[in-house]
C-alpha cells in the first residue's frame, strides 16, 4: 500500500496534448512559408541564369561577326564552339537557350519563370512583346 501511494503523489509532468498540437501547428505554418520563399528565390536564380546565359550568347555572336568578315550566318549552330563551355542549357528544362540568324542579324532567347513579356521571334525580328502566351528574355544585334 506505501508503494502505490508515493506512485500516487509523484507528479506525472509533460506536455499535454493540446500544447503538442499547437507547436506542430506553429511548424508547419513556419516550414509552409519557407518552401514558398525558397520556391521563389529557386525561380529567381534560374532567371538570373537564363539572362546571363543570353548575354553571354550575345557576346559570342557578336565576335563571331567580327571574326567572320562581318556575318552572322551559321553562328547558332558553331555556338558549341564559340562558348568555353559550348551553347548554354537551361537550368530548369536542360533545352538549349533559342537562337536564331540570319547573315544580318540574330535573336537569341530564352524563357523566364518569374517576369512578363514574350520575343516576338520573326525573320530578323526579336522584340519584347507583352503577351501571355509565354515570358523570355531576347537579345539581338548590336552591330
Amino acid at each position: 500500500m506505501e508503494h502505490f501511494s508515493r506512485l500516487l503523489k509523484k507528479s506525472v509532468s509533460g506536455f499535454t496534448l493540446v500544447e503538442m498540437l499547437v507547436v506542430m501547428a506553429v511548424i508547419a505554418i513556419l516550414m509552409t512559408m519557407g518552401m514558398a520563399a525558397y520556391g521563389s528565390t529557386q525561380k529567381s536564380a534560374r532567371d538570373a541564369r537564363r539572362r546571363a546565359d543570353v548575354k553571354q550568347m550575345q557576346n559570342a555572336l557578336e565576335q563571331h561577326f567580327t571574326t567572320n568578315q562581318s556575318a552572322y550566318s551559321n553562328g547558332c549552330s558553331q555556338l558549341a564552339s564559340l562558348m568555353q563551355n559550348g551553347r548554354p542549357l537551361d537550368p530548369l528544362t536542360g533545352q538549349q537557350i533559342g537562337c536564331t540568324t540570319t547573315s544580318s542579324t540574330y535573336c537569341v532567347y530564352a524563357e523566364l519563370e518569374n517576369e512578363t513579356g514574350n520575343c516576338n521571334v520573326s525573320g530578323s525580328t526579336c522584340t519584347m512583346v507583352t503577351d501571355s502566351a509565354g515570358t523570355h528574355v531576347c537579345q539581338t544585334a548590336l552591330q
